[in-house]
Parts: C-alpha cells; sequence; structure tokens
C-alpha cells in the first residue's frame, strides 16, 4: 500500500472514531455519563490494546497530533494562569496549590520508597508524576456542564498551574537524577539540558505570544477567522520548534498563552484570543482524550502489580487530603469540602509524556514507571471524570444559587478572603 494512500485511510479512520465517540457521547448523555469517560473508552476499545481498529502503525503515524492538541489545551489554560486570574481565586490559592502538590508527592514517594524499598530516583519521579492534575478534563467536563463558577475555575487553575510546575520540577530533576546511571553523565551536561527544556520554553513562548499578539492587535468581533488562523499557527509552530530544540512544548504553549491573556487584559481588547478560539474547544476534546483512550493499557494493572496500587492509593488519598484541607481553610461548607478533593482525581496527557521520558531516561526502572502510570490512568481517566462530573454539579448548583441570591441581597465575600 502506497504512503498517500495510507495516509488517508488514517484520516478517515481517525475521522469515523471521532464521529463515533460524538453520537455515543450524545446518547449516553442522557444517563448522566461524562462524554470524556465516552470519549477514552472509545479510544480504548478501538486502539491498538483491545479491538485494533486504531492499530499502533495509525497512533504512530499521528504522533504529532497528541502533542499539537495538548499545546493548545496549554494555550488555553494560559488564560488562567495570569496574576490577574490567579488573584481572582482568592488570598488561600497559593496554599491550596502547594497542598495539592506537596501532600501527594510526599505520600507516593515515601510510600514507594520506605514501603515497597524502590530506588529512591523511582520514588522520587513517582512523586513527581503523582502531583499532575489533568486541566483538560476539568475544561471538558465544565464546557459539558456550562460550568462557569468560582469554583469551576477554581479546579482548572488549580489543576494548571500544577501541571506546569510538574513540567518544571521533572525539567530540573531528571537531568540530575540520572547521575550514576548515564556513563557520560557530567553536571554541565544537565545544567545544559535544563537550561535548553525550561529556558528555550520560555523563550519560544514568549516570541510566540508577542507574534500572535501583533497579529491580532486590531483585531475585532468580525475578525474572528483571522484571530483563530493566527493562534492554531502560532500554537503548532511553538510545539514544532520545541520538539526540533528539544524545550518544553506545554511550556511553550502556556508561556505564550499567558503573555497574550495578560496583554488583552491589560488592553480591554475588543476581541479576546482565547473566545475566538472557544469554538474549537469541543473538536479538540474529542481527539484528545480519543488519543488519550488508545494509549491506556488495559494488562497494565496486572502488570504493574503492588508498585502501581501503592501510587493509585496514595495518590488518590493525597489529592482527597489536599482537597479538603483546602476547603477547611476556605471555611467551606462540609459537602463542598469532600467533594472539593473529589474533583482533583483526575490525571491525564502531560503525566504520560514525561513517563514515556523517564522509560528512555531511566534504564533500569523506566519501563516499570511507564507500566505504573498506564496503570494509574485507566482508574483516573475512566474513574476521575465521574467523581469531577458530580463534584462540578454540584458546585454549578451552589453558584447558580449565589448568583441568584445576589439580585436581592448585598454580595458577600468568601468567608477566607475577608
Amino acid at each position: 500500500m502506497s504512503h498517500d494512500v495510507r495516509m488517508w485511510i488514517d484520516l478517515i479512520v481517525l475521522c469515523g472514531v471521532a464521529l463515533v465517540s460524538i453520537g455515543l457521547a450524545q446518547y449516553l448523555a442522557r444517563f448522566r455519563v461524562p462524554e470524556v469517560s465516552v470519549y477514552l473508552l472509545v479510544g480504548l476499545l478501538l486502539g491498538p490494546h483491545v479491538l485494533r481498529l486504531v492499530d499502533t502503525g495509525v497512533v504512530e503515524r499521528s504522533s504529532a497530533v497528541p502533542e499539537l492538541l495538548l499545546g493548545f489545551v496549554a494555550f488555553m489554560l494560559g488564560e488562567r494562569l495570569t496574576t490577574r486570574a490567579i488573584a481572582r481565586q482568592g488570598k488561600l490559592f497559593p496554599v491550596i496549590s502547594i497542598l495539592a502538590l506537596v501532600i501527594p508527592f510526599v505520600l507516593v514517594a515515601a510510600g514507594v520508597y520506605y514501603g515497597l524499598n524502590a530506588p529512591l530516583r523511582e520514588a522520587l519521579v513517582l512523586g513527581l508524576f503523582a502531583m499532575a492534575g489533568a486541566p483538560a478534563t476539568v475544561l471538558a467536563v465544565g464546557s459539558c456542564l456550562s460550568a462557569k463558577g468560582t469554583r469551576h475555575d477554581l479546579l482548572a487553575t488549580l489543576a494548571a498551574s500544577d501541571n506546569v510546575f510538574v513540567v518544571v520540577a521533572y525539567g530540573v530533576a531528571a537531568p540530575f537524577l540520572v547521575a550514576g546511571v548515564k556513563q557520560s553523565w557530567t553536571v554541565t551536561s544537565a545544567l545544559s539540558e535544563v537550561g535548553i527544556t525550561l529556558l528555550g520554553g520560555l523563550g519560544i513562548g514568549l516570541v510566540g505570544g508577542w507574534i500572535l499578539l501583533l497579529l491580532t492587535k486590531k483585531a475585532t468581533a468580525d475578525s474572528t477567522g483571522g484571530s483563530m488562523a493566527a493562534s492554531l499557527l502560532v500554537v503548532a509552530t511553538a510545539v514544532a520548534t520545541s520538539h526540533i530544540l528539544g524545550a518544553s512544548g506545554l511550556i511553550a504553549c502556556a508561556v505564550a498563552g499567558i503573555t497574550v491573556a495578560t496583554v488583552q487584559e491589560r488592553r480591554e481588547s475588543e476581541l479576546s484570543t482565547f473566545r475566538a478560539l472557544s469554538g474549537l474547544e469541543d473538536i479538540v476534546y474529542v481527539f484528545f482524550f480519543v488519543f488519550a483512550g488508545t494509549e491506556l493499557v488495559p494488562g497494565a494493572l496486572l502488570s504493574a502489580g503492588t508498585l502501581a496500587a501503592v501510587y493509585i492509593v496514595l495518590r488518590a488519598v493525597g489529592k482527597v487530603a489536599a482537597g479538603a484541607i483546602g476547603g477547611l481553610l476556605r471555611r467551606d461548607p462540609k459537602r463542598e469540602v469532600a467533594l472539593l478533593g473529589v474533583a482533583l482525581l483526575p490525571q491525564a496527557g502531560v503525566v504520560v509524556g514525561l513517563a514515556l521520558d523517564a522509560s528512555a531516561r531511566f534504564p533500569y526502572v523506566g519501563a516499570e514507571m511507564l507500566s505504573v502510570v498506564l496503570a494509574a490512568l485507566i482508574v483516573f481517566e475512566l474513574v476521575g471524570p465521574i467523581t469531577l462530573r458530580s463534584a462540578l454539579t454540584v458546585f454549578t448548583e451552589i453558584d447558580a444559587g449565589e448568583r441568584d441570591g445576589s439580585d436581592c441581597a448585598v454580595p458577600q465575600a468568601h468567608p477566607a478572603d475577608r
């Protein structure tokens, strides 16, 4: 079969899978099944590990697509990571964010190292992975529920900031953790890799963000198409450039998004780039989660064994505990305190890329870490959206009640922000 014919067949398969996903999600919506869970299940069932309609060849030939989709999501999340956006989450946001990072890290790293006597580098890396969240899942489930309240914003901002921190922390730690494993390792080479990964991503993001600002400086409500096209081209160029140079594409796209959002906030632009892109979110989420589903390996739950079980349990405990403590600090009602932690359970996207990097970087324990992450994703990607939907449903009702009440009452600040 010629390359051209194979390419078009791949396109037909991917579009067909996406259409099946959308149709099935619409049907199962009556049973309150989250769209994200449907997309993941379709990707899992039709992917290379079950029915193989989307086989390994299709996934490998389309390997650039997930990176582009992740870059788009990172760019969109930039709107939630500006100083103004973070300030809107209240004075306790930095504390809650630190809790959501530190508690899972400590529990998983300590449990793996002391409980299972695993190598220190493996325990530390799995601890870093445990901190990551799933901002795309929060945005997708929130979009399905039309959730626009303060609590949904808090969850999305938490997941986004946590993922950026994890990418930065792994980018700094990984080059040094290979000391003693990589024969050619030197401090200079490690520092050089850190510089390329982080500073390269930062530089690419700043340049991309300012180019986009120049292209959309005079954008109006009638020029949505031009803003959308320019944004997509900048994201694609940032991802490709980062990949070639060895920089972090996620950091590059997030920085570009933060740059654009910050400047447009100050300018009070007539047309926000992010509003122009809002029409593309649904199709991005379909392909993003279908591809994520193809990465799930059902047998990983068994092959990863005790290590995966410890990781899953301790990460879940850590996230729930962090959310509960954060809710108590915010003086939320007891019902909200419990739900906030449960809503932090989803994990997807960026952690897969980091695990693949770890599997290549650490020859003795890398494959085991990848199996653990893939096993955990089966739980957190399939169960997480359901728990998140339940929490967001309650949060949306509370936020709607607060908005309705504001028409006849004096608005009250959150107790924690007084």
